[in-house]
């Protein structure tokens, strides 16, 4: 059984690599910008969101 794709199907299949892989890199260093604001003396909320080094506030989901 063989299979035939066209240079589009490829294509589009490779965009969508790229995307993905963009999207994880992106969630990668969110979570990097994280850690290093937790060992860094991170400033907590009432509220349990943390403000990174980069000002930034964001929720801490426990148990994700």
């Amino acid at each position: 059984m063989s299979v035939r794709s066209s240079h589009s199907d490829l294509d589009a299949v490779d965009e969508r690599i790229t995307f993905i892989e963009g999207e994880v890199e992106a969630r990668d260093n969110e979570l990097r910008k994280l850690g290093e604001a937790l060992v860094a003396n991170p400033q907590f909320d009432i509220q349990g969101k943390v403000k990174l080094i980069d000002g930034e506030w964001y929720w801490l989901l426990l148990g994700q």
